[in-house]
């Protein structure tokens, strides 16, 4: 494949206010803090500026030879279920270095940590609940035990009540605002397997895998009441609730989030469905902490419920690499800046401040930033830049100030929106397997479909070369297509190449394609209805 090399100027603020320059290309764009990119754009207009921060990294790791089954954050603590080893207790340094600053002993096996107020509640050999003080975190203290007859597979906890999953089907509450004395007030059985129990205000959230969402009310907690159900597509794995939005985990469908201000009438917001197998999920103010079965941390944007999107997301490919069964365990935030990620052989800290650039289709709901991928991607006219976004469509943007752009306005196509050229107030969007999209953006506020045409192969790269537009269509080769009426795209021929024509670029009559392992063809286009290829270089 045969890729057209974007220079990018690099500015990075040193600490001392002292800058340093740099010519990179878009994978070698340093991680970790904020940098000004230079994108210089060969459109005979200007050099354009944006903004492009860095995205997570891995600041430190701490290797382990025990398993970490589960973590809870305390006042910037990480407090990890440890298995055999008890509770422990990570304190990250501003450096990011993680230290085990202190252990419980729990004579068992600690499977579930759970943190409300001062207390720690942690599950003991799958039939026992302890209760610790944590209010100094140096010297954790016993407060009570509670011993289940069932094993327990889920615990939340609010005022020190404590709402135990039994054997995946029943919600038993336990009182134990007397640590000393526990007291068991009540039970539910669910009408089908729950994985994961969530308890906000009066109200708690049962993931059922096979059913979806069940919510009980827990005003009276000597009579449970369940109150609403919703079927999730793909059954629910993992659920949290922060004002009044619950996010509900689908497996390997994603995250659905409901309005639940009336709990008994949950109601559908939005979804994000290319997280991959979502195994869990934290909350910390509108951002959302995923972690899945690729070995992937996600930040979800979730200030927008009905549209969220992926803020962040950091992979470490190396220990999954050298481990398969490394997979990670879970996650929590311990501010809104660091992440505490365990996996099977260690700890780790990364830096999620950053928010990254975006490289991929991953952010597809909404317009955020600039993809790179050569002028195929990006098409700048005046102080607009018009960014060919993928599946979520082709997005405008003000760049009159060129440290701030502006989103103007998104358009959606019908496929995916491969490239874009404009002119005279019309926007020809190369559009994969929905061919050629033309769309008025006079009104760059208000962009309106105007005519399409259906094109053999993938639409990828379009080019304009006076009343003519040259069409790149990956495995349909090339065509050429008269747009003097944007309103009525007239096909003008359509010629197969040997390889996949990614790119193309016009010069007076000659045509030159990247045509993938066939290498770059050279056409004589001079009689534009009868191309025909007069060299080739490979």
């Amino acid at each position: 494949m045969l890729f057209r090399v974007l220079l990018l100027t690099l500015v990075c603020t040193c600490a001392r206010a002292e800058s340093a320059t740099h010519t990179v290309s878009p994978n070698d764009l340093p991680q970790g803090r904020a940098a000004e990119i230079r994108m210089q754009v060969p459109d005979g207009i200007d050099h354009q500026y944006v903004i492009m921060p860095g995205g997570p990294y891995l600041k430190q790791t701490l290797p382990l030879r025990y398993r970490i089954h589960d973590m809870a954050v305390y006042q910037g603590r990480g407090l990890l279920a440890a298995g055999a080893r008890g509770m422990l207790i990570a304190d990250i340094a501003a450096s990011g270095r993680i230290k085990i600053s202190t252990a419980y002993v729990t004579h068992g096996k600690a499977t579930r940590v759970v943190v409300d107020n001062d207390h720690a509640w942690l599950v003991v050999d799958a039939t026992q609940v302890v209760m610790l003080d944590i209010g100094k975190p140096a010297k954790p203290a016993l407060l009570g035990r509670y011993r289940a007859k069932q094993p327990i597979t889920d615990i939340a906890v609010q005022d020190d009540y404590v709402y135990l999953l039994l054997a995946d089907i029943t919600v038993a509450v336990i009182d134990m605002r007397n640590p000393r004395a526990p007291v068991e007030l009540s039970r539910f059985a669910l009408d089908g397997a729950a994985k994961r129990i969530f308890v906000s205000g009066d109200n708690l959230y049962a993931a059922q895998p096979g059913f979806g969402l069940a919510i009980l009310d827990t005003g009276d907690k000597t009579n449970l009441k369940q109150i609403g159900h919703h079927a999730v597509t793909g059954g629910a794995t993992a659920v949290t609730v922060q004002d009044d939005v619950a996010l509900v985990a689908r497996g390997d469908q994603g995250v659905t989030l409901f309005d639940v201000s009336d709990p008994a009438h949950a109601r559908w917001l939005g979804s994000h469905s290319r997280l991959g197998r979502v195994a869990g999920i934290e909350i910390y103010d509108d951002r959302a902490l995923l972690w899945n079965d690729r070995a992937e941390i996600i930040s979800l944007d979730t200030g927008n419920p009905e549209l969220p999107a992926i803020a962040a997301s950091q992979r470490n490919i190396g220990a999954i690499a050298a481990n398969p069964d490394a997979n990670r365990l879970g996650a929590i935030w311990l501010d809104g800046k660091t992440v505490l990620a365990a996996t099977r052989s260690e700890l780790q800290s990364i830096d999620f401040s950053a928010t990254p650039p975006l490289f991929s289709n991953e952010n597809l709901d909404t317009g955020q930033g600039v993809n790179f991928g050569g002028e195929r991607r990006l098409f700048i006219a005046g102080d607009i830049a018009y960014v060919a976004d993928w599946f979520s469509g082709l997005h405008l943007y003000d760049i009159s100030t060129p440290s701030h752009p502006r989103l103007l306005s998104s358009f959606h196509t019908p496929g995916s929106a491969k490239g874009v050229v404009v002119r005279d107030g019309y926007a020809y969007i190369a559009d994969d397997d929905h061919g050629l999209q033309i769309v008025d953006v006079r009104d760059p506020l208000h962009p309106a479909a105007v005519s399409s045409l259906a094109t053999e192969g993938l639409a990828y790269t379009p080019k304009l070369s006076g009343n003519l537009l040259y069409l790149a269509g990956h495995r349909g080769g090339f065509q050429i297509i008269d747009v003097s009426d944007p309103t009525i795209p007239k096909l003008v021929s359509d010629v197969k190449t040997p390889g996949k024509a990614w790119s193309l670029e016009v010069s007076g009559n000659t045509l030159f394609v990247a045509d993938d392992a066939a290498g770059v063809l050279v056409f004589d286009v001079s009689d534009t209805k009868h191309p025909r290829q007069i060299g080739v270089f490979n």
